[in-house]
């Protein structure tokens, strides 16, 4: 087709100076098509439907493959791309960012509505924006009571034989403060898993070796044992003066087998059981999951 100008008494006219209705290039395929940008409004029906299995935790492709089977399609074939869906769930989230907070306090008056037993409460900085929010459920606040500052008290005194934690200082420091009669662990797991991080670029192609003798080392049956083949781990691989081993060194009484011997700890060395909590939990909540989501 081609088009002209012409200006008449001021007045500008478009013409149409030839038209050929006969296609003279090759038209897309139907995989093809999906690509172009007049197919790739997603309608109002695919919108909430795309929100809500967001909400549920569902991944990019999993939502695609939840619409292709609910239209009916091929794999592939949903006039949608996975650029399309990820752009749209993350424009929702940065419409939603501004009235979040406003949102989250909403909710919290509609549970305390329901529910007098319910308690929230939250400051505001200088500018009038939320700053510092609490919530609690009645059933929480029941079993603070019950087994919060009271659980020794209720246990007659005794305190905890065993406790199994990541490494953490602070962690590590309040649990001396409040229960200092029993023997505090460490979870191997969360030490192993930092190793690359330490020793990889130290090492370097002695890495590999060295997490086979530490594993070796970690399961030793006696602390004599333990204490003679440290030493000959470090001289192996030259690494008295480094920090990270200097530190495990002071802390192998939380962690290396040989000095947990006699305390009870039902075959578990690793916080597996919360970890698997924590996936659970990752499979609905994520980095830019809003707070008012968080409390539903």
């Amino acid at each position: 087709m081609s088009i002209a100008k012409d200006i008449f008494d001021g007045i500008t006219h478009w013409i149409v100076v030839y038209f050929d209705n006969v296609h003279n290039h090759e038209l897309l395929s139907d995989k093809e098509v999906q690509f172009l940008s007049a197919y790739q409004n997603i309608d109002i029906v695919d919108q909430t439907r795309i929100t809500l299995l967001a909400k549920a935790g569902c991944s990019i492709n999993l939502i695609r493959r939840v619409i292709e089977l609910e239209k009916g399609v091929d794999p592939g074939q949903l006039p949608l791309t996975k650029k399309d869906i990820r752009n749209f769930v993350q424009s929702e989230s940065s419409t939603n960012i501004e009235s979040d907070a406003l949102e989250l306090l909403k909710i919290c008056k509609s549970l305390k509505d329901k529910d007098v037993d319910f308690q929230y409460d939250f400051t505001v900085d200088g500018c009038q924006r939320l700053e510092h929010v609490i919530w609690a459920f009645r059933d929480s606040i029941r079993a603070y009571e019950v087994f919060g500052d009271s659980f020794v008290r209720l246990m007659n005194g005794k305190h905890p034989q065993t406790i199994l934690t990541d490494q953490d200082l602070r962690l590590t420091e309040a649990i001396a403060n409040e229960l200092p009669h029993f023997k505090h662990a460490f979870c191997i797991w969360h030490i192993t898993s930092k190793f690359s991080t330490w020793f990889s670029f130290v090492l370097g192609s002695r890495y590999l070796q060295f997490k086979f003798e530490f594993q070796r080392l970690y399961e030793l049956g006696n602390i004599e044992e333990f204490e003679h083949q440290w030493d000959e781990l470090i001289s192996q691989f030259d690494l008295g003066s480094d920090r990270h081993i200097k530190l495990l060194y002071l802390n192998r009484a939380s962690w290396a087998l040989p000095y947990l011997k006699g305390y009870l700890f039902a075959r578990m060395t690793t916080t597996g059981r919360s970890e698997s909590i924590n996936a659970y939990l990752k499979r609905f909540l994520h980095a830019r999951t809003s707070l008012k989501e968080f409390v539903e």
